[in-house]
């Protein structure tokens, strides 16, 4: 009876400790939780203001602001991507393919990512690069169409036509139902 007693006694007291352990944890730590649940907000809301520049074409202004939501975000996708955007359509496409990248490092399977890259690449004239990164798309995504018609486009460009047509047979393939594919290649023929 008396080892009841002690134990009971013994639980009582552990149970207290844990009780003020947690509260002292709680104490400390609920400023830093709340800390950071305040600048996801604040991320959000900048978010927001910055997709208000871009539908205005002021990409300059929107990608400041999107690079201070990934200071506090650094691994959300959708800032990710909508700051690689901002930056490629300021014609900023270094920019963009280090953002792109950024996102590949979180996500290897983005085929979004990749077709970007390629995007930028073309734009830079690396038509190889650019080659290279929509096939990277086309095998990550083979329902991602962009990713097929960019790299025809980019093989007619280069006088590649038979190899243009094979690709978007390849997507056709997948996709037969895909107008965009069948658009391009009426131009590629």
């Amino acid at each position: 009876m008396n080892n009841f007693i002690f134990s009971k006694k013994v639980l009582k007291s552990v149970v207290l400790i844990m009780f003020l352990i947690l509260s002292t944890l709680a104490i400390i730590f609920f400023p830093y939780i709340k800390g950071k649940i305040k600048k996801q907000e604040n991320a959000g809301e900048i978010y927001q203001q910055s997709l208000s520049l871009i539908e205005k074409g002021d990409f300059k202004q929107a990608t400041e602001l999107l690079e201070k939501t990934i200071k506090i975000s650094p691994d959300a996708i959708n800032y990710l991507q909508t700051l690689a955007i901002a930056k490629y359509n300021s014609k900023d496409y270094q920019g963009a393919i280090s953002v792109y990248e950024k996102m590949i490092k979180i996500d290897s399977k983005s085929a979004f990512a990749y077709n970007g890259i390629g995007n930028a690449f073309r734009d830079l004239k690396d038509f190889k690069q650019a080659e290279e990164n929509y096939q990277k798309a086309i095998e990550i995504d083979q329902h991602f169409i962009a990713s097929y018609t960019n790299l025809a486009l980019v093989l007619k460009e280069e006088g590649k036509k038979d190899q243009a047509k094979k690709i978007l047979e390849q997507g056709l393939e997948g996709n037969p139902n895909s107008a965009e594919l069948k658009t391009v290649m009426e131009v590629v023929e």
